[in-house]
């Protein structure tokens, strides 16, 4: 197998340089041919499995966190390359979701690179957030509309030593835009079916973990093609703060304010613009369009 292996510099701190040189060695004692590369600016990542794909690697492995990933995605999608991944992030929602080993001090990163080496190669569904002149971005985990959309922007602006202390560089924010976010009537199209709510937010999900600890989309699955829409009814406070104590119960479903549906083609627009955000990554502002590409995306899976 020969893999290009793109390592964000700036994830997984703790994690010590000799735990991925053993993976890597791992990797190359089965007889991969692996080279490692190094992330130099944002968005690098895009760039180096776009340029892995056309050079004829089989496999790119994103060494980092999700924010890692889904750059590494955005330059695989629609291409034959796989795509494998070393979690070194804070949250590493898609490890959680699929059952990638974490990193730990008793088998640092070895589960994960087994999981790259025995793992099987499936086509993976993954989303595309765009605006109306077409350009816009995929994504592997979920799309946000409104309220976490807003938290994730006034993240992106953080001070590096803020940044530095993820996931907590999202606390300030988070309870910041908690006080003075309020909802607005929405127009949400679902495969041509107008749906007209005030929300705090949309969340349109490839997958069922949110912020990699509770579920939100219960019923989304990777191959189905199609994505979960989940829109959290009401405005304000008061809003906010029932929707996410029932979420983190699990009980959210059971909330009449709560909306669950699904679709290939997804429409958000508001009466003022509303930050997008992509696998936690600022994406611009509503209306914006969401769309299922059923098996865009080759992954390395764990074995069944």
């Amino acid at each position: 197998m020969k893999a290009l292996l793109i390592i964000n510099p700036r994830a997984g701190r703790w994690v010590l340089k000799s735990w991925l040189d053993e993976a890597i060695d791992m990797l190359r004692a089965a007889g991969w041919s692996v080279t490692p590369q190094a992330t130099e600016r944002p968005r690098h990542a895009t760039d180096l499995a776009r340029t892995a794909a056309d050079r004829g690697y089989e496999a790119v492995v994103a060494v980092g966190g999700d924010g890692t990933l889904n750059e590494v995605v955005n330059g695989a999608v629609g291409t034959p390359v796989a795509v494998g991944v070393l979690p070194v992030g804070t949250v590493n929602v898609w490890a959680r979701e699929v059952g990638i080993p974490l990193v730990n001090v008793w088998q640092h990163l070895r589960g994960a690179a087994r999981v790259l080496l025995n793992g099987q190669v499936q086509p993976i569904d993954v989303g595309h957030a765009a605006v109306a002149t077409g350009a816009g971005r995929h994504f592997i985990l979920l799309a946000g509309v409104g309220l976490d959309a807003q938290v994730a922007a006034q993240a992106a602006h953080s001070p590096d030593w803020a940044r530095a202390m993820q996931p907590l560089e999202f606390v300030p924010p988070a309870l910041t835009s908690a006080l003075t976010f309020q909802g607005e009537r929405l127009t949400i199209t679902i495969d041509g079916t107008e749906v007209h709510r005030e929300a705090l937010q949309v969340v349109i999900a490839n997958t069922a973990l949110y912020t990699g600890f509770v579920r939100v989309a219960t019923a989304a699955q990777l191959n189905d093609g199609r994505l979960d829409v989940c829109i959290f009814g009401g405005s304000g406070l008061p809003s906010t703060l029932r929707h996410g104590t029932q979420v983190l119960l699990g009980i959210h479903q059971a909330d009449p304010a709560f909306e669950y549906y699904q679709g290939q083609h997804i429409e958000v627009s508001a009466p003022t613009p509303w930050p997008v955000h992509v696998d936690a990554e600022p994406c611009g502002h509503t209306p914006m369009t969401f769309t299922c590409v059923p098996g865009g995306i080759q992954m390395i899976m764990p074995p069944a």
